[in-house]
């Protein structure tokens, strides 16, 4: 059997082309054993619709949709029940959702109840992944919220801060951020509230500082802006108007340092032609008078109080003049502190002369000058005996150290001793030095009578000096090369109390 569609040969049982699937045509008893030829030199036939073979089709059909309603069937009720469950899965959820400790937490933080919150939290929430995923779902965006809250006045800083202050004790991540934000608009909303009562009282300078602080995209950026364009030239016409009195009263280091704190209030771009000019007049004359007062400083020779001066002049207004001024000074003062100290190495007075440029160095640290001064004064100053060696046998005999001293002829001394009629001081020099000197005299306010002061090395009489109660003190050197002892000896001629004074005693 041949099909009437795309002309291949079936089998005489079958129904369908095992080809194509076109029904066969139905065959007769006659027709059972005979040949088609419709296919040897013909065009094939193609079934038409009126073609009595479209029965089988029809059938065909029948059986499709009757397959396709029982599948719509099957399909509805799967769906039904994926609804049902998917329903019950949500009112679980739901119900799980609105009974969890997250959902609690949620509630005390829109009640305010912000130390409820984080006590529930820690104690069901925190380490539990079910309910710390609920509390994730139910805060998202929650920080948002806050920050919007504030800006539109629903809810007041302190409120606001606790609120965010609780998230981050529940471990809510990038809540800094919100933080810093809602202090930069509480402070820009503060600032605005301050600086226009600034305004209204009249005080531009702290009005301009505190409009100045508000952030732009503030709600009252523009407002503030606006303001701020109105206060420059007022402030500008009360700063000259001060400085022209200060002027007025000759206080011009007042006028330099009022003009130039406006200075740093004002922003750059604002015209400041009329500042300027009161300004430079301020400068001039303030300029003039520093100068008068450090020339007659210096000629009176008070070099720290002129120091001081031009040193306070600079920080007003750092010139070029004000500099010069102070260097000059600067130079002066070392000289007159040179000078200072060599007298007092030349009269040997060591202690003086280091004390002089100690002092002369916390006025001027980092002087080179001085600096090199100190260094000599230390190579000069010997070492004092007193300092080395102490002795070890004496009478009628008095120490004077750490700054304690006595008078020889009017002139105080100290780092010596003195001995009284009779009395004696044995030092044991061990051998140890080349030369002791020292200053000797009478001490003054002791009985006027002239003494005789002998010196032992190693118990051989080495030296004699005559003390007269008249004469001025004497320096002497006293060789000592090898010696180990040396003896100090008092003679006493009548019974008096006769002082023989040792002064500047060292050793080399």
């Amino acid at each position: 059997m041949y099909c009437l569609n795309c002309g291949k040969q079936s089998n005489d049982n079958e129904k369908f082309c095992r080809y194509c699937g076109t029904p066969l045509p139905v065959q007769t008893a006659n027709e059972t054993f005979q040949e088609t030829p419709a296919f040897q030199e013909t065009t094939p036939v193609t079934p038409m619709m009126n073609n009595p073979v479209q029965q089988p089709i029809s059938q065909t059909k029948k059986k499709k949709e009757k397959s396709k309603m029982s599948k719509g069937k099957k399909a509805k009720i799967i769906c039904i029940s994926v609804i049902s469950v998917v329903l019950v899965a949500a009112i679980s959820v739901v119900i799980l959702y609105f009974t969890s400790p997250a959902y609690s937490v949620y509630k005390d933080m829109n009640d305010a109840k912000y130390s409820s919150a984080v006590k529930e939290y820690n104690r069901s929430v925190e380490d539990n992944f079910i309910q710390e995923l609920i509390f994730n779902i139910a805060f998202g965006g929650y920080e948002e919220k806050i920050i919007e809250q504030y800006k539109n006045g629903e809810m007041d800083y302190e409120d606001a801060v606790e609120c965010l202050e609780a998230l981050k004790e529940m471990n809510v991540e990038g809540l800094d951020g919100y933080i810093e934000e809602l202090n930069r608009n509480f402070a820009s909303q503060t600032a605005f509230e301050t600086a226009n009562k600034y305004y209204n009282d009249g005080d531009y300078e702290n009005a301009i500082k505190e409009f100045s602080k508000i952030n732009e995209g503030d709600a009252n950026y523009d407002t503030a802006q606006s303001k701020l364009n109105e206060l420059y030239p007022k402030y500008i016409s009360s700063i000259v108007e001060k400085a022209k009195a200060y002027n007025s009263e000759r206080n011009y280091k007042e006028a330099v340092t009022f003009v130039n704190t406006a200075y740093a209030v004002l922003p750059d771009g604002v015209n400041t032609d009329e500042l300027d000019k009161v300004r430079n007049e301020s400068v001039a004359a303030y300029k003039s008078d520093v100068m008068s007062q450090v020339t007659e400083l210096i000629n009176t020779s008070q070099f720290r109080e002129a120091l001081e001066l031009i040193n306070e002049a600079i920080a007003v207004d750092d010139n070029e003049d004000f500099r010069n001024t102070k260097a000059t000074v600067e130079t002066k003062y070392v000289e007159t502190v040179t000078t200072t100290v060599d007298n007092h190495l030349a009269n040997e007075d060591y202690i003086s002369a280091k004390r002089v440029v100690d002092t002369a160095l916390t006025v001027l640290p980092g002087n080179s000058s001085l600096k090199a001064l100190q260094t000599k004064v230390e190579k000069a100053t010997p070492t004092y005996l007193l300092d080395v060696c102490k002795p070890y046998a004496s009478s009628n005999y008095t120490e004077y150290v750490n700054g304690e001293t006595f008078a020889m002829g009017g002139v105080n001394y100290t780092n010596g001793f003195t001995i009284n009629d009779g009395g004696s001081a044995l030092f044991n020099l061990a051998g140890s030095y080349t030369t002791v000197n020292f200053t000797v005299g009478h001490v003054d306010n002791s009985d006027m009578n002239d003494r005789v002061l002998k010196i032992y090395c190693d118990g051989v009489l080495t030296k004699e000096i005559t003390v007269g109660c008249e004469a001025l003190p004497q320096r002497i050197s006293l060789d000592v090369t090898g010696v180990k002892q040396v003896k100090f000896e008092l003679t006493r001629d009548n019974w008096s109390e006769v002082q023989c004074g040792f002064g500047n005693v060292t050793v080399k």
